[in-house]
């Protein structure tokens, strides 16, 4: 089947493309799903993915490879590892990058068949310096231990360097629960089992529920130690962010917390930055029906984040890479109340843009964000997303509405308010002084894509679609309060087209 086959509907009649991100990282074809082994390397990131490169649904999956200068402005390389063998013939699944004394190695699932079931082991793949061809090892490095209960799921290794030694986290599951592997090795060839350095039993939170926990990455940050865990039921459910710290071979759990309260977002992979910070990049799923899977791209990459421990607690902030997509100043208006002219905050856009507000708000009352695709002058409106800041509720709900013939509503994505409560004029983070509350959001929006972060680090992300799928955004502020700043950018990946290689024109 060629290209315009795969875009016609049930019907024959042909269905238009759904434009891709302008921003967001996709696949130069096809599927895209987990982020794998990103690494700042000789002045360069690089990226490797999991990517089916014949179908825009999940099979078989290969590693994809792209790199950028910058973390917005990327090149797709040629595929690192496909499922070629017999220990990976079902697919390369999750992993990670390490340098072995300056052998760029890769170590991820390998999925192969016994009996005609998926067998999971863990595997390396060697590189030179230009990280394009890669070379699998002929054993598998590890298999799937023996434990009581049986494990239901083991991949997605996560290694690092330890003092003098080697450690590395594998995802599992049981009829237990989730479950956390540790392996210990003096050179990244041998591996001794350790034990269970976490699993649900020691975990005091209903987030972490779910039959496999998927993508298990251990990030050190200071004093506090880091366990990002991807939640699989029958479906990917969520990531949580564990703080605690690690003891010996076990991990203290302290406060469990949502990564993103929305649905889309999955499987984050946290790296080092050029000036050794880190960084956060997330698969956003496409939340359509499979059987819409009509187009020839699905899934997309979010924007970088950054993650810090501020005053003990963890932080996920938007990262300073992304201010270089802002290319123009769309909307700047300040200091208006929502009752001088609400129009003047109401905008219509194509493409992507981030908007910047920063409200002042008294109890009982709301502020409404709208967010609507396909905003055409004849009236016509699709998918709508609305954003509603209630401060008598200390809450943020995001609602995504599919309006056509009918009007139906999803369950709202939940936050809470961040918790800085300031008298107006006088900040001070973390103390109620008065009944007066500064709400900050960053929201980009980018085609399909819409990412929502507070000041104090929580996130809304979710996607959106039109159908048609080309029409313009638009952008409204309405409610009560005081705007005190509402910066609208145009984004765009100024000066490098690479990122659209391999993509429709």
């Amino acid at each position: 089947m060629n290209e315009l086959d795969a875009l016609a509907g049930v019907d024959g009649s042909a269905k238009p493309p759904r434009p891709r991100p302008m921003v967001h990282f996709t696949a130069p074809i096809h599927w895209l799903n987990d982020p794998n082994g990103v690494v700042y390397r000789h002045g360069e990131y690089h990226m490797f993915f999991q990517h089916n490169p014949g179908d825009p649904m999940w099979a078989a999956p290969h590693w994809g490879h792209a790199r950028s200068p910058d973390l917005v402005a990327w090149t797709h390389l040629p595929i690192a590892l496909a499922p070629d063998s017999p220990l990976d013939i079902n697919g390369c699944f999750s992993g990670c990058f390490v340098d072995d004394d300056g052998t760029p190695t890769i170590i991820y699932t390998a999925v192969g068949s016994v009996d005609g079931l998926d067998d999971e082991t863990v595997r390396t793949a060697t590189s030179d310096e230009q990280l394009v061809h890669w070379s699998k090892a002929e054993h598998p490095l590890l298999t799937k231990p023996n434990l009581d209960p049986p494990l239901t799921g083991y991949r997605d290794p996560h290694v690092w360097h330890d003092g003098d030694v080697w450690r590395m986290i594998v995802g599992g599951g049981s009829t237990r629960g989730g479950r956390v592997l540790l392996y210990e090795s003096p050179d990244l060839r041998t591996w001794r089992y350790i034990g269970l350095m976490y699993d649900h039993e020691s975990s005091d939170s209903a987030l972490t529920e779910g039959r496999m926990w998927e993508c298990p990455q251990l990030i050190r940050l200071g004093d506090v130690d880091v366990l990002l865990l991807s939640i699989l039921d029958d479906a990917p459910r969520h990531v949580v962010i564990v703080e605690g710290n690690l003891v010996g071979d076990r991990f203290v759990p302290r406060r469990s917390s949502l990564f993103d309260a929305g649905s889309s977002l999955y499987a984050p992979y946290a790296f080092l930055a050029e000036d050794g910070s880190h960084r956060v990049i997330g698969w956003l799923r496409e939340t359509e029906p499979e059987h819409d899977f009509t187009q020839t791209w699905a899934g997309a990459m979010t924007l970088p984040r950054s993650i810090r421990a501020h005053h003990q607690h963890v932080q996920v902030l938007p990262s300073s890479e992304r201010i270089s997509l802002r290319s123009r100043t769309l909307l700047d208006p300040v200091d208006r109340s929502f009752a001088d002219d609400d129009a003047s905050l109401s905008l219509s856009f194509a493409g992507a843009a981030e908007i910047h507000t920063s409200i002042l708000l008294d109890p009982g009352e709301v502020v409404t964000l709208t967010v609507t695709t396909n905003a055409s002058s004849s009236g016509y409106v699709d998918d709508v997303v609305i954003v509603v800041i209630d401060v008598l509720a200390d809450r943020i709900d995001l609602h995504r509405h599919r309006q056509s013939t009918t009007v139906t509503s999803s369950a709202p994505s939940r936050t809470p308010l961040p918790t800085d409560r300031h008298p107006s004029g006088n900040s001070e983070p973390g103390r109620a002084i008065d009944s007066v509350t500064v709400v900050d959001l960053t929201v980009v929006v980018d085609q399909s894509i819409i990412e929502i972060s507070t000041a104090d680090g929580r996130w809304l992300t979710e996607r959106l679609y039109s159908h048609p799928p080309n029409g313009p955004l638009r952008v409204s502020v309405a409610g009560t309060g005081t705007v005190r700043a509402y910066t609208v950018w145009s984004l765009a990946v100024v000066g490098s087209p690479s990122i659209h290689q391999g993509r429709e024109r």
